[in-house]
C-alpha cells in the first residue's frame, strides 16, 4: 500500500465542501457518507483548531454568501442598476427572487441578490417594501440607484414598479404607503376581477397610451402647456419581452379556431404515441427524439409539439395503416402552422440571451414583424395583430433612448420619437450627475421644464443649422456631445453596442456614462426564472426541511458562484474561526 502526500490548504478543503453542497447540490448529510476519504482532511484541520460536520458548514455557508453579498454591493455602490423580479413557488414554499444587471467593464454583469422565501400575499405593497428592505438593509443600496423594474405582465408586477418609482422620489425611502386597498392586488391565485377594477385597469392603460402619444406627438410645441404633468421617472418599468411574444402567439392562436382544432388533433396524437410500446418503436424504428406534449406554462411548447410530430411524419403513417386509431389528417395544415411558429420560435429564444439589450429586442421584434406580414396565413396575421397590441414594449422612452445611442439603428426614429430619446437621455444625465460629488458636477441642476427645453434647442438646432448663433448662447456638454453624436454614420449591425461605446468612450464621455445605464437594461426577467431552475436542484425532497436563510444563502452561492474565484484577499482562516467553531 502506497501513502499519499497532498499540498493543501484550510480553504481548499472547506471550500470544495461548500462547492459540494451548494454548487453541486448535495444534502449537508452526505458529508457523513465521505468520513472515510475526508478523516485525513477534518483530523489535520482539528490540529488547526476547527472541526467541519455536517451541522456546522452551516456556519461557512452563511460566512461566503456575506463576504459575496458585500462583493456585490461594493459592485453596485456608485452604479445605476436594474433589478429583474419574479416569484415562483416549489414544495409550498413561495421565493421572491431578485436580480441586478449592470454594465461593469464594459460588460453586462448580472447578479443574484435574493431567492428568499416569503410568507405573506404576493401584493404589489409588499413586494416593494420587500425589495426596499432587501437593497438598503441587506446590500446598503438606495431605490432611487434602480434604474428600471422588470418583471413580467403580472397586474401587481406592474404596480409594483410603479410604487418602487415613488419610493425612489422619497429621499427617506421609508417604503411605501398607499391608499389603495389590498383586495385590488392580485393573490397567489388567479381569479376573476371585479367590474370596477376592469374599468380601472382599462382606464390606466388608456392614460398611459395617451401620454405616450401626446408625449411622442410634439413635445417641444406642448412643453409649456403640459410641464406640470409631466414626470421624469426615478424608476422605468418594463414588462418582459418574452412573455408579452409569448401572449401574443398564444392569443393568435386562440383567434384562430382552424389552428386551434389542428393543434388539439396533433395534443390527442402525441398522447396516443406515449404509450411504452409505441415510445420503444420510436426509439427501435427511428432515429428522431420521442414526441413531446405541450405545456401551457411552458414558452413555444406548442411549436416543439408540433415540429416532433412532423419529424415522425414517416411512423406515423406507417403506424395508422397498421391501425386506423392512430390516423392524422392535418399534415398540410401542421405545416403551415410550423412555418409561422418558428417565426416566433427564433427571436424568442434570442430575446432570454443575457446579451439582447433594449435595441437588441427593438430589432428582433421589428424583423419579427416583418416575417410575419410576409405571410398570409390568418394564424400569421392573427399573431401580428396581437405583436401589434403590444407595441408598448418597444415603444418606451428608454428603448427610444438607447435607440438614440445605437448607431446601428438611430436613423430610424422619426423626430416624435427623438425628441423623446432626447428628453430622456437628459433626465437619465442629469440624475447621474447629482450622485456625483459637487466638484465633479458639470452640468446646473435640471427640473422637468429644462429638461424639455434642452430636448427642444437640439431639435431646433438640427432642423435650423444655417440659423446664426447667439455667441452669447452655449450648449451644455450633455448638449453639447449630443450634436456631436447625431453626426456619426450608421455602423454594421453585426458589430455588439458595448464594444462600440468601449471603443468610443473617449470621444463621447458622458453618453458613454449614459449608454452604460441603458444597455444593462434586460428586456425581461428570464435570469431570475433560471434561477428558479436551481429551486428543482437544491431543494428537493431531501432537502425540503432547510431553513429560509441558509436556502437563500446557498442559492446566493450558487447563482454567484464566479465570484468565488474573485475572493482571493478574503481572509478565510478568521472567517472560519469565527463562523465554525470547536465542537
Amino acid at each position: 500500500m502506497h501513502t499519499i502526500k497532498i499540498n493543501v490548504t484550510t480553504r481548499q478543503i472547506v471550500e470544495s465542501l461548500l462547492k459540494v453542497v451548494t454548487i453541486r447540490g448535495k444534502p449537508l448529510v452526505d458529508l457523513n457518507n465521505f468520513q472515510v476519504l475526508l478523516a485525513p482532511y477534518f483530523n489535520a484541520l482539528k490540529t488547526c483548531g476547527l472541526q467541519i460536520t455536517s451541522r456546522n458548514i452551516h456556519g461557512y455557508i452563511k460566512a461566503t454568501a456575506a463576504v459575496i453579498r458585500k462583493k456585490i454591493s461594493a459592485e453596485l455602490k456608485d452604479e445605476m442598476f436594474n433589478i429583474m423580479v419574479d416569484i415562483a413557488t416549489k414544495n409550498k414554499r413561495s421565493i421572491l427572487g431578485v436580480n441586478t444587471s449592470c454594465v461593469i467593464n464594459d460588460q453586462t454583469v448580472i447578479r443574484t441578490i435574493s431567492m428568499e422565501e416569503i410568507t405573506h400575499r404576493h401584493t404589489s405593497e409588499n413586494i416593494v417594501d420587500d425589495i426596499i428592505k432587501l437593497l438598503e438593509e441587506g446590500f446598503g443600496l438606495a431605490p432611487d440607484q434602480v434604474f428600471s423594474f422588470i418583471a413580467d405582465n403580472a397586474f401587481n408586477m406592474s404596480k409594483a414598479g410603479r410604487l418602487l418609482d415613488e419610493a425612489a422620489d422619497d429621499d427617506t425611502s421609508e417604503g411605501v404607503e398607499t391608499n389603495v386597498p389590498s383586495q385590488e392586488d392580485d393573490e397567489d391565485e388567479p381569479r376573476m376581477l371585479t367590474e370596477d377594477e376592469f374599468e380601472d385597469a382599462i382606464l390606466n392603460m388608456l392614460t398611459d397610451c395617451q401620454y405616450y402619444a401626446d408625449l411622442i406627438s410634439n413635445v417641444a410645441e406642448k412643453y409649456a402647456a403640459r410641464n406640470k404633468d409631466i414626470h421624469i421617472k426615478s424608476t422605468n418599468t418594463i414588462g418582459c419581452a418574452s412573455h408579452s411574444l409569448h401572449l401574443a402567439v398564444e392569443k393568435g392562436i386562440k383567434s384562430t379556431a382552424t389552428v386551434k382544432n389542428c393543434i388539439t388533433a396533433a395534443r390527442d396524437l402525441v398522447k396516443q404515441l406515449r404509450t411504452p410500446t409505441i415510445l420503444t418503436r420510436i426509439r427501435t424504428e427511428t432515429s428522431h427524439k420521442l414526441p413531446q406534449i405541450d405545456v401551457p406554462t411552458r414558452w413555444n411548447s406548442k411549436y416543439i409539439m408540433l415540429k416532433s410530430i412532423w419529424e415522425l411524419k414517416p411512423f406515423v403513417q406507417q403506424l395508422a395503416e397498421e391501425d386506423a386509431k392512430y390516423g392524422f389528417y392535418h399534415w398540410d395544415q401542421l405545416r403551415s402552422i410550423i412555418d409561422v411558429l418558428v417565426i416566433a420560435y427564433v427571436p424568442s429564444i434570442k430575446l432570454q440571451a443575457v446579451k439582447c439589450t433594449l435595441t437588441d429586442m427593438w430589432a428582433l421584434w421589428n424583423m419579427l414583424q416583418i416575417q410575419l406580414r410576409r405571410n398570409t396565413t390568418p394564424l400569421a396575421k392573427n399573431i401580428l395583430k396581437c405583436l401589434d397590441e403590444r407595441e408598448h414594449v418597444i415603444k418606451n422612452p428608454s428603448v427610444f433612448a438607447a435607440i438614440f445611442l445605437d448607431p446601428r439603428y438611430k436613423s430610424i426614429l422619426n423626430q416624435g420619437e427623438q425628441q423623446v430619446a432626447l428628453c430622456e437621455l437628459i433626465a437619465l444625465h442629469s440624475k447621474l450627475q447629482k450622485k456625483k460629488p459637487n466638484d465633479q458636477q458639470n452640468d446646473r441642476e435640471m427640473d422637468e421644464l429644462e429638461v424639455l427645453l434642452m430636448a427642444a434647442d437640439l431639435d431646433a438646432d438640427e432642423g435650423d443649422e444655417n440659423q446664426e448663433m447667439d455667441p452669447s448662447a452655449s450648449d451644455s456638454p450633455i448638449q453639447d456631445e449630443i450634436q456631436r453624436f447625431k453626426k456619426v454614420r450608421r455602423i454594421d449591425r453585426e458589430v455588439e453596442i458595448l464594444a462600440y461605446w468601449k471603443n468610443n468612450k473617449g470621444k463621447f464621455p458622458l453618453l458613454y456614462e449614459l449608454a452604460k445605464v441603458l444597455f444593462a437594461v434586460p428586456n425581461g426577467q428570464t435570469s431570475v426564472e433560471r434561477g428558479f431552475s436551481s429551486l428543482d436542484f437544491i431543494y428537493d425532497r431531501r432537502r425540503c426541511n432547510l431553513s429560509p436563510d441558509i436556502l437563500n444563502d446557498i442559492l446566493i452561492i450558487r447563482l454567484n458562484s464566479s465570484l468565488l474565484e474573485e475572493l482571493d484577499d478574503v481572509d478565510w482562516d478568521e472567517i472560519l474561526a469565527k463562523q465554525i467553531p470547536n465542537e
